[in-house]
């Protein structure tokens, strides 16, 4: 976790598909791999340090249309066997987040991978040309790296 400690904001650039950033889709609900500019406001995460009801700690993701990175349990229609992550609307300010919504950033290779509290890591899918827009989880060891704007302010 202290991968996140002082940040604000994350980009989430693939490893396998170079270039390609989690972006909000306009809809408030999909994610997925868009190959762009780095300037583009739906690539950017907001970063916001909150704990579990167990306390664990995590960190919960907004995208640039209000809505949280949230990993659900429907299995996703493409791609390798894993599930869908999503955005979902806010939670109340009085309760602690669901697992779903937490995220952990684990430092792996000089790099890091993202991680959701539920156990299951953020993956870019990729090897065929119809998967090669979408992302989910899954228990392998993510393959999704981060890009940390460290002291920068960017508007989401």
């Amino acid at each position: 976790m202290e991968a996140a400690q002082g940040v604000g904001f994350v980009r989430l650039q693939s490893c396998v598909r170079r270039g390609r950033y989690l972006a909000a889709e306009e809809n408030g609900t999909g994610v997925c791999l868009r190959a762009g500019h780095r300037a583009a406001s739906n690539i950017v995460w907001t970063v916001k340090a909150a704990a579990g009801a167990d306390g664990e700690a995590g960190v919960l993701l907004r995208g640039a249309y209000g809505h949280y990175l949230v990993a659900s349990n429907l299995p996703a229609a493409t791609g390798p066997p894993g599930a869908v992550i999503a955005q979902q609307s806010a939670i109340a300010d009085d309760s602690s987040p669901p697992r779903t919504f937490l995220w952990q950033f684990v430092r792996k290779d000089g790099s890091f991978v993202v991680r959701n509290l539920t156990g299951r890591f953020l993956r870019a899918n990729g090897k065929y040309l119809r998967w090669r827009r979408s992302a989910t989880v899954a228990c392998d060891d993510g393959r999704l790296e981060g890009s940390i704007d460290e002291g920068t302010e960017e508007r989401a």
